[in-house]
């Protein structure tokens, strides 16, 4: 990851009649970074994104891609740029190999990286279905594969697993993990907050358009973790709850040396337990997220 800036918002305001979507946003995001933005469904997440790609003029602030505004975007900037938002629509009456045809063909793009990419998210027997036939999951990754398959130099995601089983979704990820080590900078808006602490660099948290906290996130969680205890399931069945204090600490070694312990487990602070202390809000999640979690949990729906 590079140092030197490449996104950078400063001071974005953003006003729908009397609604405030986005309440004064100041984020930069270095060359090969994947950033997170983070928050429940209606966060304003995805109102930032369409700032930062120039889709929406911010009310007030400036958003800036390599210097260039996001007011004055030209086609060279939308070159380097994918996006994969969730209302940027697929042809419906085309197959998968021809609506990735197009966005090759204008990109100049050798076709025999269609099925490569096909292939890699688990679509190559889609090859030749329309896009009005795909499962939610299945259109989900046909997008993703759109917005790459040029190799760009900055990519924005929104959402890009909401709707796919554990086994897309580490196809996914493992996707996003090469592309950033290739020098690819990484703008993912999710509500997944396993996802972004695994993927990230660094987040910001945003809750009602304002951020509400900012950084790399195994660091966010270390700030909160006030409460982490250690907890020892012994073999006679009892659980036991242990602090990091020493007294603690040498009884646990005492357990473990009289052979006691069935499993030792620790009460982590997570980012979803960060945005539920600085909000006080549950996570807003959306049902098809919701049934995503509980099939990784393997869980009934």
């Amino acid at each position: 990851m590079d140092d030197k800036p490449i996104i950078q918002c400063k001071n974005i305001n953003l006003s729908f009649k009397e609604k405030q979507v986005l309440n004064n946003i100041n984020i930069t995001i270095s060359k090969g970074e994947v950033f997170g933005l983070l928050g429940p469904s209606g966060a304003g997440k995805t109102s930032l994104l369409k700032v930062l790609t120039g889709q929406l003029l911010p009310s007030q602030g400036e958003a800036k891609i390599e210097e260039c505004l996001s007011t004055a975007f030209n086609f060279d900037i939308y070159n380097e740029l994918g996006i994969d938002l969730e209302d940027c629509g697929l042809f419906q009456r085309l197959s998968c190999y021809s609506n990735l045809k197009i966005i090759a063909m204008i990109h100049d793009i050798k076709l025999k990286q269609i099925d490569y990419w096909l292939e890699r998210v688990g679509l190559a027997d889609a090859r030749n279905v329309s896009a009005n036939k795909l499962s939610k999951g299945m259109s989900q990754r046909l997008s993703f594969v759109r917005s790459i398959i040029h190799s760009p130099h900055i990519l924005f995601l929104d959402e890009p697993t909401s709707a796919l089983d554990p086994v897309s979704t580490k196809k996914i990820h493992d996707i996003i993990l090469e592309l950033r080590n290739n020098g690819t900078t990484i703008i993912i808006a999710t509500h997944d907050m396993q996802e972004a602490y695994n993927l990230c660099d660094n987040v910001a948290l945003i809750n009602h358009g304002k951020m509400i906290e900012y950084g790399n996130p195994h660091e966010i969680c270390k700030k909160y973790n006030e409460n982490n205890h250690i907890i020892l399931k012994l073999k006679n069945g009892e659980e036991k709850e242990y602090s990091w204090d020493d007294k603690d600490i040498n009884e646990i070694v005492q357990q473990l040396k009289a052979n006691n312990v069935a499993t030792i487990n620790s009460t982590d602070t997570s980012l979803e337990d960060v945005f539920i202390l600085l909000t006080g809000e549950e996570l807003n999640v959306c049902g098809s997220c919701r049934s995503r979690w509980f099939r990784r949990c393997g869980l009934p729906i």
